[in-house]
């Protein structure tokens, strides 16, 4: 019968939508659940809408929604009866798949090899499912994990076990338990680089310290560890993009550390560098430079301001005191003051002259696009999406929408 289900819900969505069989790259593509929690994928000016999932139906609460890379496939999981259907939207071809269907729920759903596989979380485990379904045991029956991430690359997981943690290949089988313990305390399990599979975690030493370490995958005991020598939590926030410097928030402030060593090994004599106080909020790094919020204002400076020690820089504009940052690439949009939103691009860091646009939209920022061009942004519970270039708004889900949205090559 759920085949039977699948097959009409592919031959009914090819007849709506015929004769197209690709979408328009005039505007990046997304994928977001409307007023009604149906997840719909279209483009950012609205256009080329395709209604993926089925009245009525509901998202696994605990999984994502999970694009490829290359923004051409979209993972989603449906729960339904005690069960969860996992499932992948081919974009060109406008159908579902529907993979396999797992009693209980899941959580996570992340790409692995090279977008053969995902990884998710079930009632027993982490599991590896192909594209065909079939599953494999990636994490040891009977022990508890507590969560996991996916390296950029999609080769390497860590993950969270029996209140450690362990590294080990997207395929499994070869676990390494890493040195520290996991602190329940931490935001996140790890924050990977996008240059290479290197991961930063946050751990207890065995002397009650607060410990950043910084790990290769591949070689899972070139382990740089940064001890705090206090009980203050060290929090991952940002690497720099292409790069092996982490920018991390330590005990007396915003620190930098240079991760370079732990790819030859020999990290003796690496030490961190303080760039801003402890008081800077709302850290985010791009290639061009570092932003930060403090006391009400929005500062800045490029980044070569690691090397110099100090990220203080200059004070770029005023921002609301609720305000957060987003960011893609060079592409910053925050709300300012007035309580406007207002787009800045970071490569002004590097030769001055910063000049904010103001969008002339009061609203809440959610996502920049990876092209820097549109902004996905909240406001009363409805979920727009704005051309950065002029301003323009549209809405995506109406009053009362789901606020969940993920643009094409992105996890959320």
């Amino acid at each position: 019968m759920r085949r039977i289900v699948m097959l009409l819900l592919t031959v009914i969505g090819m007849l709506m939508l015929a004769p197209a069989v690709t979408f328009a790259q005039s505007a990046p593509m997304l994928a977001y659940l409307n007023a009604g929690g149906q997840l719909v994928i279209a483009d950012a000016g609205g256009d080329n809408r395709w209604i993926v999932s089925n009245p009525g139906e509901v998202l696994a609460p605990n999984s994502t929604l999970a694009w490829t890379a290359n923004g051409q496939q979209l993972f989603f999981a449906v729960s339904a009866s005690g069960q969860t259907s996992l499932r992948v939207a081919n974009v060109a071809q406008r159908n579902v798949r529907e993979m396999t269907v797992i009693g209980g729920n899941i959580s996570g759903g992340e790409w692995a090899d090279g977008n053969s596989a995902v990884i998710v979380g079930t009632t027993n485990g982490l599991n590896r499912i192909t594209l065909d379904g079939t599953a494999t045991l990636v994490a040891p029956n009977g022990q508890t994990i507590s969560g996991r991430t996916v390296a950029k690359d999609g080769r390497f997981l860590l993950y969270g076990i029996g209140g450690g943690l362990a590294t080990d290949s997207s395929n499994g089988g070869n676990p390494t338990a890493l040195d520290g313990a996991n602190d329940p305390r931490a935001a996140g399990l790890g924050l990977w680089a996008d240059s290479a599979p290197i991961v930063a975690y946050w751990t207890v030493g065995s002397a009650g310290t607060s410990r950043l370490n910084i790990t290769p995958a591949s070689a899972p005991f070139n382990t740089l560890i940064v001890d705090s020598g206090t009980g203050v939590p060290l929090a991952p926030l940002a690497w720099v993009p292409n790069s092996t410097i982490l920018i991390y928030r330590g005990a007396s402030g915003v620190q930098a550390v240079d991760a370079a060593c732990v790819q030859r090994g020999g990290c003796g004599g690496v030490a961190p560098v303080r760039i801003l106080p402890i008081s800077a909020a709302n850290v985010t790094v791009s290639a061009s430079g570092i932003v930060y919020t403090l006391n009400g204002g929005l500062f800045g400076a490029p980044i070569s301001c690691i090397n110099a020690g100090d990220c203080s820089g200059a004070q770029l504009d005023a921002v609301a005191a609720s305000t957060t940052l987003a960011a893609n690439g060079d592409t910053l949009v925050y709300v300012g003051a007035d309580s406007v939103l207002r787009a800045l691009s970071l490569a002004c860091l590097s030769h001055g002259g910063c000049a904010p646009s103001a969008l002339n939209l009061s609203a809440a920022v959610y996502r920049v696009s990876p092209d820097g061009r549109y902004a996905l942004v909240t406001r009363n519970g409805e979920l727009l999406s704005v051309r950065l270039n002029d301003g323009s708004a549209i809405s995506l889900t109406g009053l009362y929408g789901a606020a969940r949205a993920v643009w094409a090559g992105e996890v959320g």
